[in-house]
Order: structure tokens, then C-alpha cells, then sequence
């Protein structure tokens, strides 16, 4: 995003609401990435079109050609509507 020009603001966040999607673009109808649970916590880095952006890690499964499993980091966009702000200290 800040090739794009945006400032990142880091944020802590939970998840506010049960079903609530990460999805691969910043708006409605957009396909989940994956679902998020209520109480989860993730960084928030910025926000467009009312979704905010966070962080997601995990592991993906083997595949074939690669049967071992690898750490995977990428970024979803969340309604904003799903989520809230944590202290900072968090």
C-alpha cells in the first residue's frame, strides 16, 4: 500500500463478530481467503473502502513436489464492521 501512496497505521484488533471472512480484495461479495473467529487478534496496517487490512500466518499442507509444510504470511481485507480496536500495548 505505501507504493501506492498510503501511510501504514499499525493497529492491534480482535475479531468482534462470529463468521467474519478475510477476502482477497477490499470490497463485498470479494472471495474469503479464510474465515475468522470471534476473539481472534491480528495487526490492522490500513484501510479502504470500510475493510481494514491484517496480517494472516499459518502453515500451508504438502504439496505435491513439496510434502513438507511451510510458514505462509500474506494479507486480508476485513469488513471493518468485524473487527476492533485493542490498546495499544497490546
Amino acid at each position: 500500500m505505501s507504493s501506492l501512496g498510503a501511510t501504514a497505521n499499525y493497529q492491534a484488533v480482535t475479531v468482534q463478530n462470529a463468521n467474519c471472512n478475510a477476502l482477497v480484495l477490499a470490497q463485498s461479495g470479494a472471495p474469503p481467503i479464510t474465515t475468522l473467529f470471534q476473539g481472534q487478534k491480528y495487526v490492522s496496517s490500513n484501510s479502504l473502502n470500510n475493510h481494514d487490512l491484517i496480517l494472516l500466518s499459518g502453515k500451508e499442507i504438502g504439496q505435491p513436489g513439496r510434502p513438507n509444510p511451510v510458514d505462509v504470511h500474506y494479507d486480508g481485507w476485513v469488513p471493518s464492521s468485524c473487527l476492533s480496536s485493542l490498546p495499544s500495548d497490546v
